[in-house]
């Protein structure tokens, strides 16, 4: 069936799976800042990542520039320079590392052949050494920074997040609902938002939501107990009955 229903549909789940994974991930990392051994590092690459942010902005500006040059220099004479978005796509491989001299070759004119060299050659040494080099040293020192501090990062984190773990008397079964039951929330919804000014209102609705969860909550486990102790009856009785034949059997002296 799935197999049929994948020939049919165009539309390409994988996208939607890699979202979710994507989504599963950051959750963890989030769960993650509350360890204390790992928390502190998660909080030290939540810095670095406002440095590689910045970072990023000088290097897609450095990208634009390199392929409008490219571009209007180029176009005529080589593929990979026909359009902005190839030019854009170009520019970015040489800059990871992906260049090749030889595309140069192909231009006709000489003088736009050592143009063509000594714009790759710029390219390279901008991209490849400096911006490099840049980055690493901007995360080296954030590090250094932060490494020392890592201890107050992380009791920053579980103070910031005392207040948002508290229990709320008119949202708290919203939010402290645990999927899949907390799809029953759905019908309360529109009664949330609408009698968001009706504190006294919306405590009891609030309260009722939360029992009627942990009701749903509580017969889940006392069912799969009541499973579980059925299942184990026999052997309690048969336990029981080995237990007794040995109380009961008399014991041979020993010499």
């Amino acid at each position: 069936m799935i197999a049929n229903f994948e020939e049919h549909i165009e539309y390409h789940f994988e996208y939607l799976f890699s979202i979710c994974i994507t989504c599963l991930i950051l959750r963890i990392a989030v769960i993650l800042q509350f360890n204390e051994k790992i928390g502190p590092l998660i909080k030290i690459v939540g810095k670095l990542s406002t440095d590689f942010f910045n970072f990023f902005i000088i290097y897609i500006i450095l990208v634009v520039m390199f392929t409008i040059i490219g571009n209007i220099s180029f176009m005529a004479d080589l593929d990979i320079f026909e359009g902005f978005f190839h030019s854009f796509l170009t520019v970015i491989d040489a800059s990871l590392g992906n260049y090749s001299f030889s595309e140069v070759q192909k231009i006709s004119t000489n003088g736009m052949k050592i143009f063509g060299n000594i714009y790759l050659i710029s390219l390279v040494l901008i991209f490849n050494i400096l911006l490099l080099n840049f980055i690493i040293a901007i995360l080296s020192n954030t590090y250094n920074i932060f490494d020392n501090r890592s201890n107050g990062l992380y009791l920053s984190k579980i103070l910031s997040s005392r207040d948002e773990l508290n229990y709320d008397q008119y949202y708290g079964a919203f939010l402290s609902a645990m999927p899949p039951i907390n799809i029953i929330q759905l019908p309360f919804i529109p009664f949330a938002i609408y009698y968001s000014h009706h504190l006294d209102l919306l405590r009891s609705k609030n309260r009722i939501l939360m029992q009627v969860q942990y009701s749903i909550f509580m017969i889940i486990f006392f069912v799969q107990f009541i499973v579980i102790s059925f299942i184990l009856i026999p052997f309690a009785w048969v336990i029981g009955i080995v237990d007794k034949i040995k109380s009961l059997t008399p014991q041979m002296p020993t010499r």
